[in-house]
């Protein structure tokens, strides 16, 4: 039977009505995107706060967020909808805030006046073989103080000595993937960041990687060092089990030097890291030379050094019997050169008389 054209759009109405109300339904269940958080900086003496709001509440997206201050990286994290980070800064710190996908956002702070005596820190992080290494660069006249520092081993946080003004170095051991944290300030909201990180081990750190050479020598030992890893090595030296030379070997790079020992002493060369020893060698004896101040090894030695060749050179003057047979000879040709020179002259002498 053929349907008519009215019954049929009656027909089509309801299900259309059906597919939109399903559309909506769906549209409704799906997760809506929030628009990234605008990011702004408040300035305070001594810290910069990072504030951020998208203006919704109970998203679900974030954003990986790196956080800069003058090129160095002192933050990570994943950043949601709202929330706030405190820096440690000062006067003309540029920050630069990069989240996953979106573009930079560049900050400078600027020190509200009235502010005196604020922390003037620099913080960078170097991963050496084993160990993490901070550099503290106090860049003000007073000490900072209230640093605390957060690793695997000290997760109840390490209280740090005040950093005076100049320049210190710490230096943690830390297992790849370790996270780390230098704070200041009272702990809770306040709390202020000066670098968080996580370490990653250089690649060749392990037993192998330093080769050692150890070799007798005038007074001592002649140590040899060569690096196999891509971070630098710790190395210290020791001398009948007491430390005698701490070095730091760059990576790739090898290092020569000399430790001060006697006959019959133990020399070891650890890895103080592993606590893992590289080398051992008792010392021989070993004969020293004894320069004289020109240089040369001293009378009788190479040659013009013997007896017999006295005078010769440049050396010292000619003395004794020979010496006076050539002034006897040196007055006999003196006497006759003068009687042919009187002779000459006498020949050459004309006389005219008047006529």
């Amino acid at each position: 039977m053929r349907v008519p054209t009215w019954l049929r759009s009656l027909l089509a109405a309801p299900g259309a009505a059906v597919l939109l109300a399903g559309g909506l339904i769906l549209g409704s269940a799906s997760p809506a995107h929030a628009d990234p958080p605008p990011i702004t900086l408040t300035e305070r003496c001594g810290v910069a706060v990072l504030s951020w709001d998208t203006g919704t509440i109970g998203g679900e997206e974030t954003w990986a967020t790196t956080v800069l201050r003058n090129g160095v990286a002192v933050d990570r994290f994943e950043m949601r909808e709202r929330g706030n980070r405190r820096y440690g800064a000062a006067d003309r710190d540029a920050f630069v805030v990069r989240r996953a996908g979106l573009p930079d956002v560049n900050l400078m702070f600027r020190e509200p006046d009235g502010c005196a005596d604020v922390p003037r820190l620099t913080v960078t992080a170097g991963a050496q073989c084993h160990v993490l290494e901070l550099r503290l660069s106090n860049e003000g006249t007073t000490a900072v103080t209230g640093l605390r520092l957060y690793t695997p081993a000290s997760p109840a946080a390490e209280e740090l000595a005040p950093v005076p003004p100049g320049a210190v170095t710490l230096v943690r051991r830390l297992a790849d993937g370790d996270n780390y944290a230098l704070v200041g300030g009272a702990p809770g909201p306040e709390q202020v960041t000066w670098m968080v990180g996580t370490y990653r081990e250089p690649a060749g750190c392990g037993p192998d990687a330093i080769a050692v050479e150890v070799a007798d020598a005038c007074a001592g030992v002649r140590v040899a060092l060569s690096s196999r890893a891509d971070g630098a090595t710790r190395v210290t030296v020791l001398v009948d089990g007491v430390a005698a030379v701490h070095r730091v070997v760059p990576a790739r790079a090898n290092d020569t030097f000399t430790v001060p020992a006697g006959p019959g002493a133990v020399v070891v060369v650890r890895n103080p890291e592993l606590g893992l020893d590289l080398a051992t060698h008792t010392v021989r004896a070993v004969p020293c030379g004894s320069p004289t101040p020109d240089g040369s090894a001293g009378p009788g030695s190479g040659p013009g050094g013997g007896d017999d060749d006295a005078g010769a050179g440049g050396g010292l003057p000619v003395t004794g019997t020979p010496a006076v047979a050539l002034l006897v000879a040196g007055g006999l040709l003196l006497a006759s050169g003068t009687a042919v020179l009187l002779v000459a002259r006498r020949r050459r002498i004309r006389f005219t008389g008047g006529d």
